[in-house]
């Protein structure tokens, strides 16, 4: 029992304003699988943190989606990328709106960092509207 109650356990703080993309950074740089983390794993650690379950929520979505032959290959990754594309052009339009000249808007994306930039509220926007217009 020593051993257990002596043990150290390595620990990483950072700031809650650290962007993602370098949490991504620093969780791959500490993985020592050396796998790195997709997309979905991220959010689902993020999403977590607002007491939202990502994976049971895909995996809802993928039933409906795979009902159609024609999008059995559909992946998590896929869908994420469709609500970033959704939800950045929606960010876009909006700046449009609010009168940003269009050298200033942000861009419509699914990059990588677009989908990490992907926020809950955006993702729940999106993503029954896309479930059926992939049906």
């Amino acid at each position: 029992m020593k051993r257990f109650e002596q043990y150290h356990v390595p620990v990483i703080e950072l700031a809650r304003d650290t962007p993602k993309e370098a949490v991504c950074q620093v969780f791959e740089k500490m993985n020592q699988g050396g796998v790195t983390l997709t997309v979905f794993e991220l959010l689902t650690a993020t999403f977590a943190a607002d007491d939202f379950e990502l994976r049971p929520d895909w995996k809802e979505r993928r039933r409906r989606i795979r009902s159609h032959s024609i999008l059995a290959g559909v992946a998590n990754t896929d869908f994420l990328q469709a609500v970033s594309l959704l939800a950045t052009r929606e960010r876009r339009l909006s700046a449009l709106q609010g009168g940003v000249g269009e050298e200033r808007a942000p861009g419509v994306g699914c990059k990588r960092s677009d989908m990490l930039r992907l926020r809950l509220d955006e993702y729940r926007a999106w993503a029954d509207p896309l479930v059926d217009g992939f049906a």
